[in-house]
C-alpha cells in the first residue's frame, strides 16, 4: 500500500535538449534553509550540491567537525556493497555530525575534492536526514543538485521516470 506518492516533472532548459528529471527539495541545517531544484539521478550515489550553497545558505563550515583520521580511513575501505554496513556507519557519521573529505571523481572526468555531511532534506511530505555530497565546484563547472540513490532512492519503494509522459514520482 503506497502511504506516499510525489511526483516530479521533466523539463528542458535548453532548447532541443532532451527533458531531465527534476523535483523541489528543501535542504535544512539547524534554523537555515535553502529550496533546490535536483536533478533526480538514479546514477549519484548520494545527493551531491555545490559546496558555495552548503556555507552561503545553510552555514556549513566544511573546516570544523573534521573525522578523525581512522574514521576517514574507515570510510575509505568501508565495503558500500553491504548495505547493512554502509547504513551503520552513516548513521554513526549522521549522530556525530562529522564532516568526511574525500577526493572524488565526476562524470564530466573531473577529479574534485569534496565532503560528506549530513542535513535534513524535505520532497514534498518526505522529510529524512541523509549524508550529501558537498563538490567544491571550482573545478567543475555547470554542477547540478542532485538527488542519490543513498538516503533517498533507496528510502523509497519505488522511483518510477515515465519520459513518455514526461513525469515520474517517488512511492513510499
Amino acid at each position: 500500500m503506497t502511504l506516499l506518492k510525489i511526483e516530479f516533472a521533466f523539463k528542458s532548459f535548453i532548447p532541443k535538449q532532451v527533458p531531465i528529471p527534476l523535483s523541489w527539495v528543501k535542504f535544512k541545517n539547524g534554523n537555515r534553509q535553502v529550496n533546490l531544484l535536483c536533478v533526480v539521478d538514479s546514477g549519484a550515489d548520494f545527493c551531491t550540491v555545490p559546496m558555495p550553497i552548503g556555507i552561503m545558505e545553510l552555514g556549513i563550515d566544511f573546516n570544523k567537525n573534521r573525522a578523525p583520521y581512522e574514521l576517514v580511513q574507515e570510510w575509505h575501505n568501508l565495503d558500500k556493497s553491504d548495505k547493512a554496513k554502509l547504513e551503520e556507519f552513516i548513521n554513526k557519521i549522521i549522530e556525530k555530525k562529522l564532516i568526511i573529505p574525500m577526493e572524488i571523481g565526476c562524470a564530466c572526468g573531473k577529479g574534485t575534492t569534496s565532503y560528506l555531511f549530513a542535513v535534513e532534506i524535505e520532497i514534498g511530505e518526505f522529510k529524512k536526514t541523509v549524508l550529501v555530497n558537498w563538490i567544491d565546484s571550482t573545478n567543475v563547472s555547470g554542477l547540478s543538485a542532485l538527488l542519490g540513490r543513498v538516503g533517498v532512492f533507496d528510502q523509497m519503494d519505488a522511483v518510477v521516470f515515465n519520459t513518455k509522459e514526461g513525469k515520474g514520482f517517488f512511492e513510499k
